[in-house]
């Protein structure tokens, strides 16, 4: 198995000092299917999926980190915390000085605030049960269509949405191919999210319709796409790749990368988008802004 390249050794002191405070939450609790603590030294290895099923913390996870099993929660969030100041720290967003905050403290995306305009058109996929993102870019006069087919978000989102002709709803999910996909429920009943990829290793589940990007851009009649945001648990990676290959590329992307997942995984998805022409703008936690404009505006590292 090889490892992310010198990941581990190049992030900044702070983070170094993070993972110290972890190793003694982690140390401190007996996480292990064998009941032993779990050494520091083995911190990284919280950050490599095939690692966590020698350690016997992956149930019937099959060593994969996107089937989660019974890992402690507490060895999740402290991985999850340690994994999101190391990607910050190497993939070094350029943190553009025009990015504007739209949308509630959870729902709410960075974007560029010359994005965010009349006659955008923008397509937001994942709704849960928080559109204010959404309807943000409705109330600056963007064209927006919502994608969901979770029944608790296709009734959130009718209970919500104005009556407008520039705000439309599709309960349909986004994937690489038109099927129907399995969307597995979340461990805790008062969240709303579902994964075509079972995150969370449950077992309810519904059924729905997938189709790609590029399909549904057609169907909807739109010959190009402004703005994209996904919160699609854990489908961004096969969505990336269909619109790297068949589009549509819109100015500004953003992406949630559901966890947990592999860091590499994450960073071969943004390394392809820097190679497509993305700017990596801003990273909110898990929440990555890009943005393929042509006036840059960015801070320079030295």
């Amino acid at each position: 198995m090889s490892r992310i390249p010198d990941i581990w050794e190049r992030y900044p002191r702070v983070v170094v000092a993070n993972s110290l405070i972890t190793a003694h939450v982690l140390t401190s609790k007996r996480v292990d299917s064998s009941g032993e603590p779990i050494s520091s030294m083995d911190l990284r290895d919280l950050l490599e999926p095939e690692m966590l099923e020698s350690r016997g913390l992956s149930g019937s996870a099959a060593g994969s980190w996107g089937r989660v099993g019974s890992v402690h929660p507490s060895v999740l969030k402290a991985r999850n915390r340690l994994a999101r100041e190391m990607l910050g720290a190497y993939l070094r967003p350029t943190r553009r000085l025009d990015l504007i905050r739209l949308g509630s403290a959870y729902g709410g995306w960075w974007i560029p605030g010359d994005s965010a305009k009349a006659g955008a058109v923008a397509y937001c996929a994942g709704a849960g049960e928080d559109i204010t993102f959404d309807l943000a870019l409705l109330d600056v006069g963007c064209l927006v269509t919502t994608f969901d087919p979770t029944p608790r978000a296709i009734a959130h989102v009718e209970e919500n949405a104005p009556p407008t002709r520039r705000f439309r709803f599709e309960p349909v999910g986004w994937w690489d191919e038109e099927t129907d996909l399995k969307f597995y429920g979340p461990r805790d009943p008062r969240h709303v999210s579902h994964s075509a990829l079972n995150l969370q290793c449950t077992t309810e589940y519904f059924t729905a319709t997938v189709k790609p990007v590029h399909k549904l851009q057609t169907e909807l009649g739109d010959d190009h796409v402004d703005i994209i945001k996904m919160d699609i648990e854990g489908a961004e990676y096969r969505v990336l790749d269909s619109l790297l290959t068949f589009g549509p590329l819109p100015s500004v992307l953003c992406v949630e990368f559901d966890q947990p997942q592999p860091l590499r995984k994450t960073i071969r998805a943004v390394r392809a988008l820097q190679l497509a022409g993305y700017t990596l703008a801003n990273i909110d936690r898990w929440n990555y802004t890009f943005t393929r404009l042509v006036d840059e505006k960015v801070v320079v590292h030295h």
